[in-house]
């Protein structure tokens, strides 16, 4: 029969067949939006984290496998604005972790994102017109309040003939 979603979701599906190997695995994630939520835009592209409910992790010494799982859903601007209204740039599968000692105490909280396939391995997708990875870091610029001081500093820095990390600003 039809399944019945009452709040963010991931649906991971096989099939199997008497006599055949089992199918792919195949997952599909939904995000469902309240209605103040649905009609949000922005002149920034606007990312979602959806925990679908768990508690999102910090950081361990020494690394940590023991991730949120979860959907991340990516939508960039489309003649000028972003909106839920438009088809997401990418939805899928993905783990998060929060990081930093003292900025994982502040009310926006920075975050480790690695995007998955069906079978929750890394799968290098392109974010925003980046180049492709599977490993994604958030950064909250909490304590700048112009929010620009980072930026601008990986931006001038790279103007110099440095490298310095790809960023955009989004929602």
């Amino acid at each position: 029969g039809p399944l019945t979603l009452i709040g963010n979701v991931t649906v991971k599906a096989r099939v199997f067949q008497a006599g055949f190997f089992p199918g792919p695995v195949r997952s599909r994630n939904f995000i469902l939006l309240d209605s103040t939520t649905r009609a949000f835009n922005s002149n920034l592209p606007i990312l979602v984290l959806s925990s679908e409910g768990r508690t999102i992790v910090s950081d361990q010494l020494g690394g940590s496998t023991n991730r949120t799982k979860g959907t991340f859903a990516v939508f960039d601007t489309v003649r000028g604005r972003a909106s839920f209204e438009h088809t997401p740039d990418f939805l899928g599968n993905a783990q998060f972790e929060g990081f930093g000692q003292t900025s994982a105490g502040w009310p926006k909280r920075p975050y480790n994102v690695e995007i998955n396939d069906d079978m929750q391995n890394d799968i290098d997708v392109s974010i925003l017109g980046m180049p492709a990875e599977a490993d994604w870091k958030l950064r909250n610029p909490w304590t700048d309040k112009c929010m620009m001081n980072d930026f601008l500093a990986f931006e001038l820095f790279e103007q110099m003939g440095h490298y310095s990390v790809r960023r955009r600003l989004v929602e």
